[in-house]
């Protein structure tokens, strides 16, 4: 939770600290977005409990690669909506996926 963004939820901004993350988008959301991010389905967004939920080390890789103010200045580059879940849903959304996959692959 220590990078950029991270103490607070990307979604709503909320200033308790993340106990979720996305896999897919690497970033840390509150348990009430969290919720929101599963009714994307998966191939949107992927969510994992920070605390309570095993990670395989590439699923840590991926939230590391990126932070939550990173996904934020993404969206508003592409002109996503500055917050909310269905912005995951946008072609910005897809873009932010694939950067990660591309960062990722090396």
């Amino acid at each position: 939770q220590a990078r950029p963004g991270n103490a607070r939820c990307a979604d709503c901004a909320d200033d308790g600290a993340p106990t979720w993350a996305s896999l897919s988008n690497g970033c840390l959301l509150c348990a009430a977005c969290a919720g929101r991010h599963r009714g994307l389905g998966v191939a949107a967004s992927f969510v994992r409990s920070l605390s309570l939920d095993d990670w395989a080390p590439a699923d840590l890789a991926r939230v590391m690669a990126s932070s939550n103010d990173a996904v934020n200045t993404f969206f508003a580059r592409h002109g996503a909506p500055p917050s909310g879940s269905d912005r995951y849903l946008s072609d910005a959304g897809g873009l932010l996926r694939l950067t990660l996959d591309v960062r990722l692959a090396g």
